[in-house]
């Protein structure tokens, strides 16, 4: 991974000033959206039985923890991601970024 700014790149730079760019996931593994969602933003899908403790993460590309349902559910813990990720290196080295979801609720489909 790099980073180019405006002076280096001047295309892309407008690109993403105008458009939103990577409006489409493609997802790294065949599971559920939040393991593709943390290979997206830290390039590691794990599972951590000890919280803040990165050196009890193993490799989870299908199943990291699931978290609760909904804010306050108490029937599920939530997991922990322990490792560092590109969002927190971004933010740490000043490097602008966004993340954009799509709000509401998933569409479900029958086959």
């Amino acid at each position: 991974m790099g980073y180019h700014d405006a002076r280096e790149v001047p295309n892309y730079w407008t690109y993403a000033r105008q458009y939103v760019l990577q409006d489409h996931m493609f997802e790294p593994n065949t599971s559920w959206s939040l393991p593709a969602h943390l290979l997206m933003t830290s390039e590691w899908s794990a599972y951590c039985p000890r919280k803040g403790d990165p050196l009890s993460c193993r490799n989870a590309p299908s199943n990291p923890g699931t978290p609760p349902s909904k804010p306050g559910d108490r029937g599920r813990p939530v997991p922990h991601y322990a490792w560092t990720d590109l969002t927190y290196l971004l933010r740490e080295h000043h490097v602008s970024w966004r993340y954009y979801v799509f709000s509401g609720r998933t569409a479900k489909t029958t086959a």
